[in-house]
């Protein structure tokens, strides 16, 4: 439903959700769109979310050529259009080199969606590339190609996509059992 609501048809589909901070690569994201475009790969991409530098990431992905392909649903708090979201796209692009740790890779991974990191970010070592997540270089060209190469193997992407969840996906729940049985370790010794 998500992907006829967007247009997507049977294109590739990317996906950002985050604040659109300079600081979190937001401006890389435009253009590797503009170079995969360049390469004549067919694709959308969804932004969603808000922030300080969403007019300078708006004036690149123009720059970039990629207006035509490219949604912003600003700020969502429904969380079924979220995970209707989540739940159609192929690759989760993910360069921040800022990051620590994310909720959106849980998410992602919740949904089957594996997501695309940059080389050496700490983001990227929460994943095993080419396994559960994929790993590419830090620059547009590089990154580009990785992503081509990902999409165009669309059996090994679901593949991915599966091992993100069965490796990285972690509920409420068992994060609270395993606080609890921690807890439980330290008031015993």
């Amino acid at each position: 439903e998500a992907r006829n609501k967007y247009a997507v048809g049977y294109e590739v589909l990317f996906f950002f959700v985050g604040r659109f901070a300079v600081i979190k690569n937001i401006l890389f994201i435009a253009d590797v769109l503009g170079a995969l475009k360049k390469r004549g790969l067919k694709f959308k991409m969804i932004f969603v979310g808000d922030g300080p530098d969403r007019k300078k990431l708006e004036e690149k992905i123009s720059a970039n050529g990629v207006n035509e392909e490219t949604t912003f649903l600003g700020f969502v708090t429904d969380k079924n259009v979220l995970y209707s979201v989540y739940s159609a796209a192929d690759l989760f692009l993910f360069p921040s080199q800022y990051d620590t740790l994310s909720m959106v890779q849980i998410e992602a991974a919740s949904r089957y969606l594996p997501c695309a990191f940059v080389k050496d970010s700490v983001t990227s070592y929460t994943v095993t590339g080419g396994v559960n997540g994929y790993v590419f270089p830090a620059d547009v060209e590089g990154y580009s190609d990785g992503i081509y190469s990902a999409v165009s193997d669309r059996e090994k992407l679901e593949e991915i996509g599966k091992n993100a969840h069965r490796d990285l996906y972690v509920t409420r729940d068992e994060v609270i059992q395993k606080l609890l049985n921690y807890y439980d370790e330290l008031l015993n010794k």
